[in-house]
């Protein structure tokens, strides 16, 4: 495995506000689902929300302000966390354990 130069200095400049364990997570994370091996940093795995997250917590703050309900369930953090161990972990068996069938698995 190999971290592109472009990538490493995504790490660089990310705060780290977990320590060390965060880095370790997202680094670990990648191992398992890199079908290459160049790991890639995107904003998703440090945190960021992809812009169609973004769009849908403005419209759940918009409809909000509407007094109206939500029918999308929200999950927080650690149950999104939770969700995608969860989901990892079931691919990895689904792969024998091993990390490569891991990354053909993607859709787990």
């Amino acid at each position: 495995m190999r971290i592109p130069p472009a990538q490493l200095e995504i790490l660089q400049r990310y705060p780290w506000p977990g320590n060390i364990r965060e880095l370790e997570n997202v680094i670990e994370r990648q191992v398992i689902v890199t079908q290459d091996r160049r790991l890639v940093f995107d904003d998703l795995l440090l945190g960021e929300p992809p812009r169609s997250l973004s769009r849908a917590s403005s419209e759940l703050t918009a409809a909000h302000d509407r007094g109206q309900q939500s029918e999308t369930p929200l999950l927080t953090e650690h149950a999104l966390s939770q969700r995608q161990r969860e989901s990892t972990l079931a691919a990895l068996s689904k792969a024998g354990g091993k990390v490569s069938g891991r990354a053909a698995l993607r859709s787990c």
